[in-house]
């Protein structure tokens, strides 16, 4: 492993929060590893010295830094990240990658709610699932993900896409309940099942499902009737995502571009603010 590495120094006992915001490439790559150990964090909201929970080692010029250790009790992770990469090697805590500029973040393992809350570019990856309010507002904000890429090998919780603003979130795994719910624009392309109900107060943006079975989505309160509809946007939509997906859903669609998919179902919604939302539904059969 290159770069700085922090290391959880020991199992901690449930409900104990780290808080690691400012703890990210820019801010340590100019600081000795002493230094380092002394930066205050927030443990259960008092101040402590990160040597005291991790230790530390490497070279923090590289702008690398890995994180290692069971931290679904660390939250904020990336928390302002605007350049570098930083790794997770197991879980992360509630609202990894808040308000995130550039860069690249990946999780080796799960990571808590709230994730890619404000994040305006950079890369997200997380291998395992995400909770609930993936890329949505957290209870202070009225924005959720305002830019850049997150990719969640795994599902997601409820609400993912909660007052989305922009960017793209892509779930190779299923979706619980309140997908896209009050999302303002932006795309979100899921791989798996969504459970109903879908993009309820959905003002713009594209939600695209790639799996889903028809008989699932025949009802879809505030939105249209799926139809068969002329997209003439879906092949440069596709060709952005297709490098994203999981192997047995990019395995459905051409390398060539003129021979993506340019028809798929439809729906529009929600109609109670506009209608400017839509549902694009690609069956396999539409995807080969």
């Amino acid at each position: 492993m290159s770069g700085l590495e922090l290391q959880l120094r020991q199992l901690l006992p449930p409900g104990v929060r780290i808080d690691l915001r400012g703890v990210i490439p820019s801010q340590l790559h100019s600081l000795t590893l002493g230094e380092i150990e002394r930066l205050p964090i927030q443990v259960d909201g008092i101040t402590q010295k990160l040597g005291e929970w991790f230790k530390v080692r490497g070279d923090a010029a590289q702008m690398e830094l890995t994180i290692e250790g069971d931290c679904g009790c660390c939250d904020s992770i990336g928390h302002g990240l605007d350049g570098g990469v930083l790794r997770v090697e197991g879980d992360a805590g509630d609202q990894l990658g808040h308000r995130m500029k550039a860069g690249e973040l990946t999780v080796s393992g799960n990571a808590g709610r709230y994730c890619a809350s404000q994040m305006r570019g950079g890369m997200i990856k997380i291998a395992g699932n995400a909770s609930d309010y993936a890329g949505g507002a957290n209870s202070t904000e009225r924005q959720g993900m305002r830019g850049g890429l997150l990719v969640i090998h795994g599902s997601v919780g409820k609400c993912a896409g909660h007052r989305m603003r922009r960017g793209m979130m892509i779930i190779h795994g299923s979706a619980d309940s309140g997908l896209a719910m009050r999302m303002i624009a932006g795309s979100i392309v899921c791989c798996g099942d969504a459970q109903p109900v879908i993009g309820c107060g959905m003002r713009r943006g594209t939600i695209m499902l790639l799996q889903e079975r028809l008989n699932r989505l025949s009802d879809l309160p505030g939105f249209t009737t799926l139809e068969e509809s002329e997209l003439s946007f879906l092949p440069i939509l596709l060709k952005n995502v297709i490098p994203y997906l999981p192997q047995t859903v990019r395995q459905n669609f051409s390398v060539e571009a003129e021979h993506l998919p340019k028809r798929g179902l439809r729906s529009l919604g929600d109609r109670a603010l506009g209608g400017l939302g839509e549902l694009i539904l690609l069956q396999h059969s539409s995807a080969s």
